[in-house]
């Protein structure tokens, strides 16, 4: 199991140096995303009073909002809501 979650990390890695290398400025680029996915992350919490889906701010999901931006956001929103979900 760690393994696959190496094999992840890896290619989402790559996927971050590929895409702020293509760019004209990749220092701005991932810091502008960094910065939207941490504000992501504090308007779910902040929305949470009305919409009842909260993302605990932890390490992890910090992490995640910083490095990937609003879409790791939102796949951490998507994972919680399928797979954590009450039936």
């Amino acid at each position: 199991m760690t393994d696959i979650l190496w094999v992840t990390a890896a290619v989402i890695a790559v996927a971050l140096i590929v895409g702020a290398v293509m760019t004209k400025h990749p220092l701005r680029a991932f810091g502008s995303s960094m910065l939207q996915g941490i504000c992501a992350l504090a308007a779910v919490n902040v929305a949470a009073v009305w919409s009842g889906v909260s993302l605990g701010v932890t390490t992890f999901s910090t992490a995640v909002s910083a490095a990937l931006g609003i879409p790791g956001v939102i796949g951490m929103l998507l994972l919680q809501t399928l797979c954590f979900a009450p039936l």
